[in-house]
């Protein structure tokens, strides 16, 4: 039995520490901007007003973007942005990090959304992320998921 040296203790545990803590910072520089696999581009998701991170990172898996939905969430906590999430339509059109996804997420860049007034009071509203088309009559109230969506006029 030999006993409890503080000192040998430090010599050996405190480099095991630092090493770990080394590699664990090292890793999520790498998964941070690494760019996230991706089945095939553009990837057009939609992420509804109220979504936590833990529910937006497993419909960014959901849409083709395989980012690992515990790391994505443990990475936007570490930088405090996983409250900052904005809700909307996004168009991924390149490979992506995370830490670029995160950007956009937390930025708010959605995809733009055209119409064309098709007949006095009428409006023809083209979402790209939809297939259908809605017609809407001068008055009418939107769906609620499109109200996140910036409106650009078309000439």
């Amino acid at each position: 039995f030999m006993p409890f040296s503080t000192s040998r203790f430090l010599r050996v545990v405190l480099p095991l520490a630092i090493c770990g803590i080394g590699a664990v910072c090292a890793y999520g520089a790498w998964y941070a901007f690494t760019p996230v696999p991706v089945a095939a581009l553009p990837v057009k998701f939609e992420v509804p007003s109220g979504s936590g991170i833990r529910a937006t990172a497993r419909l960014l898996v959901t849409a083709g973007l395989a980012v690992q939905p515990l790391h994505f969430e443990i990475y936007a906590r570490a930088t405090g942005r996983a409250g900052a999430i904005k809700a909307g339509n996004y168009n991924v059109t390149v490979p992506t990090s995370p830490a670029e996804l995160l950007d956009k997420l937390t930025s708010g860049t959605v995809m733009q959304a055209d119409f064309r007034i098709i007949e006095q009071g009428d409006l023809l509203l083209e979402f790209p992320w939809q297939p259908a088309i809605v017609a809407v009559q001068k008055g009418d109230q939107l769906p609620a998921r499109f109200l996140h969506c910036k409106i650009a006029r078309l000439a």
